[in-house]
């Protein structure tokens, strides 16, 4: 596709003060062979493959797409251009269609980083060691103690074999702000995904990181094991906290398996707190409600308090997740009070014995993840 600036009406773009204007982008997309290991019977295949291939001018399920893009971010009030966006992107892989999909992502993904360059907070790195990093922005440059910065890595251009190889750039990790003075500011690496090198460069993360979890308690005892799932509202940060809802399974004095639900809320402080793995004391409270039927045949229900103290290790495993351990002890009220709603009325269960008593105290130790939003 084709397009020049003269071509653009500026009538239309009336209330907006500045506009990308792609210049030119051309696209190009041809079957490869697929990378094969290197010994005489896969040389033999890849050879007898390739001349099949050429004989029908087609890798359909190994498809090479490239894009040249180009484009200006130009004032439309003054004229004024910002700065040129040029691009290579080359993906190898998939069918066509979907060989094109990735690299129109990685398209909009590069554009989003030289927008959020221009538009927001953003620095070069001149330090970097030991898990920190120093950008030559302070306070005179509105960083502030606590922001969150992307670490983004450049395109790299990777000699192998005596060929060029392309390796797209993107986000790299996340640090934080943790000391500022007027012209400098030193950030602690929070999560690293991917290392950074030289020409790497750091953008403002100016929206809010939450994290979604999973765990599930293995049944360290027969009496009680649970599925859950936890809203955190400061994954990254060292102290953390959060809600959750799980659902569980409680055996009472009968020795019945009861059935149920419950939420509630928790608190992490993490005294290690690297780009690669946290670890952190976890204190959480929980209202759960288990249910069964008494001896009328009616579905009777009770109410656990309950207290957990525990450790918990985080591993980063990829870029948005984690892997996640934690073993601790569950204090526990014991409940033995039944009841059932009718007709807006609390009934007692019936019982011919003693009431079933049920507790849920012991040993945690449960296993999960947690997803960062962001």
């Amino acid at each position: 596709m084709i397009a020049s600036s003269p071509a653009l009406s500026f009538n239309d773009l009336q209330g907006y003060s500045d506009a990308i204007v792609i210049v030119a982008a051309n696209i190009f997309q041809q079957g490869v062979p697929p990378e094969r290991e290197e010994n005489y019977f896969a040389l033999n295949d890849q050879i007898s493959e390739k001349k099949q291939a050429e004989q029908k001018n087609n890798y359909p399920n190994n498809i090479q797409t490239r894009l040249d893009f180009f484009a200006q971010i130009i004032n439309i009030e003054t004229g004024e251009t910002y700065r040129p966006l040029d691009f290579e992107i080359i993906h190898t892989g998939g069918s066509i269609k979907k060989s094109k999909q990735k690299v129109m992502k990685l398209l909009k993904q590069k554009i989003g980083y030289e927008l959020k360059n221009i538009y927001w907070l953003s620095s070069e790195i001149f330090d970097s060691s030991n898990g920190k990093l120093g950008i030559p922005w302070g306070t005179r440059n509105l960083v502030k103690k606590g922001m969150a910065f992307d670490i983004i890595e450049p395109d790299q251009i990777w000699t192998g074999d005596d060929e060029d190889f392309l390796v797209p750039g993107g986000i790299a990790g996340v640090a934080m702000v943790v000391d500022t003075s007027a012209d400098s500011s030193g950030l602690k690496i929070l999560r690293q995904w991917r290392d950074h090198y030289p020409g790497a460069w750091v953008v403002e993360h100016p929206e809010p990181i939450f994290g979604l979890g999973m765990h599930y308690y293995l049944p360290t005892t027969d009496s009680y094991n649970n599925l859950g799932f936890s809203f955190h509202f400061r994954p990254i940060h060292t102290f953390d906290c959060g809600v959750g809802l799980q659902f569980i399974r409680a055996r009472d004095s009968y020795g019945d398996d009861d059935y149920g639900f419950g939420f509630g809320g928790f608190g992490i402080w993490r005294f290690i707190n690297t780009s690669k793995i946290d670890v952190g004391g976890k204190l959480g409270v929980d209202l759960e409600i288990p249910f069964r039927k008494d001896d009328d045949g009616e579905i009777v229900s009770t109410a656990l308090f309950s207290a957990q103290v525990g450790i918990v290790a985080e591993l980063l495993f990829a870029s948005k997740y984690d892997f996640v351990i934690h073993a601790g002890y569950r204090f526990a009220t014991k409940s033995d009070s039944w009841e059932y709603s009718e007709d807006e009325e609390t009934i007692p269960a019936y019982w011919e014995n003693d009431a079933p008593e049920i507790a849920n105290s012991g040993l945690i130790l449960s296993i999960g993840f947690k997803h960062f939003l962001f």
